[in-house]
């Protein structure tokens, strides 16, 4: 978030999930954000990094 408007900024997935449609964002405390992907995991970030993969939390 940058004053009222939102910048993009790719992120790093690593060998913790794939490349996948974002569908959903929530955020929550010390740079943590949570991302539901089309395939139903859920991503959790810490500023860029994909810190770690819930696998089928919506399958």
């Amino acid at each position: 978030l940058c004053g009222n408007a939102l910048t993009p900024k790719r992120g790093v997935f690593g060998k913790t999930g794939d490349l996948q449609t974002i569908l959903c964002l929530a955020c929550a405390r010390d740079e943590i954000t949570y991302s539901g992907a089309l395939n139903g995991d859920i991503y959790v970030w810490k500023g860029i990094n994909l810190i770690r993969t819930v696998q089928g939390a919506h399958g």
